[in-house]
């Protein structure tokens, strides 16, 4: 099947058949979005690299010749099923684009930063998860499961359907309070994230809050292994 650009118009009709949060349709910018109408199976995804028209996967989307030549400059992507990324899903601090995925989502290893908006009808699977800044903006109507989950630099998800896995987070930080989370799962064991100094795991997500800091996790390092696609976790 193949992918189409679509109107604002075209987009709000299919989220709203699908019956998206409309917190989430609210915060998505409403301008030109690709359609991928099916499931997708990719190597890897950098949301931002439509700003800079190269690598993105349905550049050479079609469906209306007033977006010829554009070469994937839009605002994001809407994959009607599910998506698959055998590597990383990265946005770097670099625009604002969107990402709706209306199924599951499975990826290797997943870092949102800057104005992102990344959208789940269903499920995010994934070994490593970090949010960053507050303008990242997360809804998933499912569960996010992850092995290792950090939220830094002030970010929070705006709606999840549960929350599993063992998180880091900043000292002001509860996750089990969160209002925008219904549930959340610790589990075990505990991950050993690769940046970090030391042996041992990461502090799970009911037990003493702890500053992000005093892990020795170093944030910038974090996302030059994932850039370059290097194993986050031991």
């Amino acid at each position: 099947m193949s992918s189409i650009y679509q109107t604002w118009a075209e987009t709000q009709a299919l989220l709203e058949k699908h019956q998206v949060l409309p917190i989430a349709v609210e915060s998505i910018h409403p301008e030109e979005y690709i359609l991928h109408p099916g499931s997708e199976s990719i190597s890897s995804l950098r949301l931002d690299d439509h700003e800079h028209r190269h690598a993105n996967p349905w550049k050479n989307a079609g469906g209306r010749p007033q977006y010829e030549g554009l070469d994937g400059a839009v605002t994001g992507y809407v994959i009607d099923g599910d998506l698959t990324i055998d590597g990383t899903l990265i946005n770097g601090d670099i625009g604002a684009p969107a990402l709706i995925v209306l199924g599951n989502l499975r990826a290797k290893a997943i870092m949102i930063t800057g104005d992102a908006k990344l959208v789940v009808k269903g499920n995010i699977e994934t070994d490593f998860f970090m949010g960053g800044f507050t303008d990242s903006y997360l809804v998933v109507e499912g569960e996010l499961h992850a092995r290792a989950i950090i939220f830094w630099d002030e970010f929070a998800p705006s709606h999840l359907g549960t929350l599993r896995g063992h998180a880091l987070v900043p000292h002001y930080y509860d996750a089990a309070s969160d209002e925008n989370i219904a549930k959340v799962v610790p589990t075990t064991p505990a991950p050993d994230l690769a940046t970090r100094g030391g042996g041992g795991g990461e502090v799970p997500i009911e037990s003493e809050k702890r500053t992000f800091a005093s892990f020795g996790v170093d944030g910038a390092k974090l996302y030059e292994r994932i850039v370059a696609g290097e194993p986050v976790l031991r």
